[in-house]
């Protein structure tokens, strides 16, 4: 089984795990709690799970292409911050109407842990990109060094290596053959990739001639793109 499946499987069971523990602890009204602390353990298990990834993408130059795109959206923390806060926040409301519901002593620890954990794992994934961004502003040279930029390309963008960058590649060209021009988002939902993949994957195209942008600024939210006349 590979490694991040195991840790992405791993933090999703002790995510419910660790919830339903603060659950029974609420809805028994502290009548049955858990005697050991689980926050240190949560957190590093979730650490591995959100910020494992991005190391590692800092040290090998790759990036994981998600067919999920649920999946790398809890990688990136977004439902399990909101799993956490409303929990927190839905039983520091009950409590106004009855105070004797007791609030989990790890919730709050957990919940803040949660939170840290995410918004450093963003500044971490930002960094990356800031990085990237500079290396793509120095500009790629017509002169004949510029042998190198294809068998570079790759690392630049921080994409997969190998076959399966061709056949996202093949993918794009297949749907943009079928329907003739359509915007990064379409293309996304179709293709079942998230829009940062799907959006180096379109980078990479159009550097190589593959396809063509069509937008009235660099960050026009409604470009679309569509197949290089030259193919």
């Amino acid at each position: 089984m590979d490694k991040f499946i195991f840790i992405q499987i791993l933090a999703y069971g002790a995510t419910i795990f660790v919830w339903t523990i603060q659950m029974l602890d609420v809805f028994s009204r502290g009548k049955y709690q858990s005697l050991d602390s689980w926050t240190f353990v949560y957190l590093l298990i979730l650490g591995a799970y959100a910020a494992g990834p991005e190391l590692r993408h800092w040290v090998e130059r790759t990036e994981t292409t998600h067919s999920n795109a649920w999946a790398e959206r809890i990688r990136k923390g977004g439902p399990l911050i909101s799993l956490w806060l409303i929990s927190l926040a839905s039983i520091g409301i009950i409590r106004i109407a009855d105070p004797t519901i007791p609030m989990p002593r790890e919730l709050f620890r957990i919940t803040i842990g949660t939170l840290i954990l995410f918004f450093g794992t963003y500044t971490l994934r930002q960094l990356r990109k800031a990085s990237q961004r500079k290396l793509l502003g120095k500009g790629i040279s017509d002169s004949p060094e510029s042998i190198l930029v294809e068998k570079n390309l790759k690392k630049i963008f921080l994409l997969p290596e190998g076959g399966e960058v061709l056949e996202h590649h093949h993918r794009i060209e297949n749907y943009l053959k079928e329907k003739g021009t359509a915007s990064p988002r379409r293309m996304a939902q179709a293709l079942n990739l998230s829009r940062r993949t799907l959006g180096r994957h379109l980078v990479l195209m159009s550097r190589q001639g593959k396809i063509v942008r069509a937008g009235r600024t660099p960050t026009d939210p409604n470009a679309t793109y569509q197949l290089s006349s030259s193919r």
